[in-house]
């Protein structure tokens, strides 16, 4: 029953089309919540270089957490990875 009394006897319920505007507003929100990550590889003599950067429409300070993670990790796996000096070279097999 929710509504505004106007009146003897009248009700109107305008504050609910305007809670109802806001939640599909909100649910609106949150299904077309955007983000952008582009990862640039770049190969060169000294090794590769590895750029990541985004873009969030909300919550930008948990979407730079988010970078820095994702950051740290190709950081550490590019680590793992072993430099061509150090892998012996083998020829490559041809095919038949």
């Amino acid at each position: 029953m929710g509504g505004v009394l106007r009146g003897p006897g009248v009700w109107h319920h305008r504050p609910l089309r305007g809670l109802s505007a806001r939640v599909v507003g909100l649910v609106l929100r949150l299904l077309f919540y955007q983000k952008r990550l582009v990862i640039a590889l770049a190969g060169h003599e000294g090794g590769t270089t590895v750029r990541v950067d985004g873009r969030s429409e909300y919550y930008p300070h948990l979407f730079q957490e988010e970078l820095d993670r994702i950051a740290n990790t190709l950081k550490r796996i590019a680590d793992e990875i072993p430099r061509s000096a150090d892998v012996p070279s083998r020829p490559v097999p041809s095919s038949p």
